[in-house]
């Protein structure tokens, strides 16, 4: 969910020899939905040590960093922009000094921080989880030396130990571990637990572990081995979690790894529903000329260690979950291109059925062009049992898998699309495009809002020209 200062700072830009900026992906909650997503935004450096945060040339917020040459302190989600902040003292030599405090949304965050010395932590210190944010309020205890981790940390949540165990002297993890994940929090309580050898390479069997964010028991429900020569490559059977986890999207990625670490064969997706207890292939039933066809979740990568899809696949759409149950289903060539018709289905929450909702064909040659006509499906698409963000994309890719001519918008009813049904044709899509601009200039502005108002109450479809 979030890249590390070290892999923001690898892809950063110099403007001159004191002014740079960079680009990090960071977690952005979406409250409509209930949904993380991901989002760019742009940090820049200037030479009065200040930091701009902004997205889309917004300014989220501008912080004073005298240090950010040698250790720039940078947030990984909209919370910790809006709401994080880090109170002490410099030096004469602008380096942190002393006592430094942590507070969250102007309150102190008690019994937090710790000493600074000449720049770097030391001693004991009760630190935040690099995610945390309003539903990840967690507290990681231990001490410094030299701005190093060493011997036993702990992370707390609600007074509870959740995860942790040792760092050796250099600052690596070492032995058996309890490490949270990346992106946990209330409705992702995930943990990974296995062992680190000395050099802090993970080692021998991991299991990743889950919560339910109405449970208090942690069960394992996936995991798998790695070699044991230290190079951190996974090894023969693994379930994975999927990339998005969490309560509403619980899909699990099952197959097999080669010695190399490269994936190969077969490779299921399973999916259980927030409400249910099991792990389930996610199935599509094909009805063609009296003939039932069942085709299930995944696919093929090939066997000669390119990690290359092959054949037929059953995707999730990037933004799947229980209120977005849409899959793409079509072919990979030998080269692992995507080639020929691509169908987009949908589950409905409250139906059960997946049933053809759009797609389209890609070219014959290899190079992934879309071509021809196209029903493509909008980025929040959402559908729930009593309001849905129902909107798709109808229109023509030419051969260059450029679009070309008309396009329609077709949406499912709301009081948008009553303010853009009285609108004369050449205005449609410019009033569209405002009234989207309008409510993510909003989120940009207080970091808590999101696209809102874009509710859709019937199932009558409209379309709207766009010119």
């Amino acid at each position: 969910m979030n890249h590390s200062n070290e892999n923001c700072l690898s892809n950063r830009q110099l403007t001159n020899s004191k002014e740079y900026i960079i680009d990090k992906e960071v977690s952005s909650y979406n409250k409509s939905i209930n949904f993380i997503e991901k989002i760019k935004i742009q940090i820049k450096f200037m030479s009065d040590q200040q930091i701009f945060y902004s997205q889309n040339g917004a300014i989220l917020r501008v912080v004073q960093g005298h240090d950010f040459v040698d250790n720039p302190k940078m947030f990984n989600n909209m919370d910790q922009i809006c709401d994080l902040e880090w109170q002490g003292q410099y030096s004469k030599n602008k380096k942190k000094e002393g006592k430094w405090i942590i507070s969250w949304n102007k309150e102190l965050l008690k019994n937090t921080g710790g000493q600074y010395k000449a720049g770097q932590k030391q001693g004991l210190w009760k630190d935040i989880f690099l995610n945390y944010w309003n539903q990840a309020q967690i507290i990681e205890t231990g001490e410094y030396n030299k701005n190093l981790r060493i011997g036993k940390w702990n992370q707390i949540s609600q007074g509870v130990r959740i995860g942790g165990g040792l760092y050796n002297k250099e600052g690596q993890k070492q032995g058996k571990w309890i490490d949270l994940d990346e992106g946990y929090y209330r409705d992702k309580k995930v943990t990974h637990i296995g062992e680190y050898d000395f050099n802090g390479k993970k080692v021998g069997r991991w299991d990743i572990m889950y919560c339910k964010h109405d449970e208090k028991k942690y069960k394992q429900f996936g995991g798998g081995s790695y070699d044991k020569e230290g190079n951190e490559k996974k090894i023969g059977k693994w379930v994975e979690l999927d990339e998005g986890f969490y309560f509403c999207k619980q899909v699990t990625h099952n197959g097999e790894y080669n010695i190399n670490g490269i994936k190969v064969g077969r490779w299921d997706i399973k999916y259980c529903k927030y409400d249910e207890q099991e792990y389930k292939k996610i199935q599509i039933i094909y009805k063609y000329k009296g003939k039932r066809n069942v085709y299930f979740g995944g696919g093929s990568y090939d066997q000669e260690g390119n990690q290359k899809k092959i054949g037929k696949w059953v995707e999730l759409d990037e933004g799947f979950q229980y209120y977005k149950q849409v899959i793409h289903n079509g072919e990979y060539n030998m080269n692992g291109r995507k080639t020929g018709r691509w169908d987009i289905m949908q589950c409905k929450s409250y139906e059960g059925e997946y049933k053809l909702f759009g797609g389209g064909s890609y070219d014959q040659d290899g190079n992934q062009n879309k071509i021809g006509k196209w029903v493509e499906l909008y980025q929040w698409f959402y559908c729930g049992e009593f309001e849905s963000k129902y909107v798709t994309y109808n229109g023509e890719y030419n051969m260059n898998g450029m679009k070309i001519g008309r396009w329609d918008i077709r949406f499912a009813g709301g009081k948008y699309l009553q303010i853009l049904y009285v609108q004369e044709e050449y205005q449609y899509i410019e009033v569209a495009e405002n009234m989207i601009q309008k409510e993510i200039r909003k989120r940009l502005e207080n970091g808590q809002s999101w696209l809102k108002g874009f509710n859709i109450i019937n199932k009558s479809s409209i379309m709207v020209n766009i010119i």
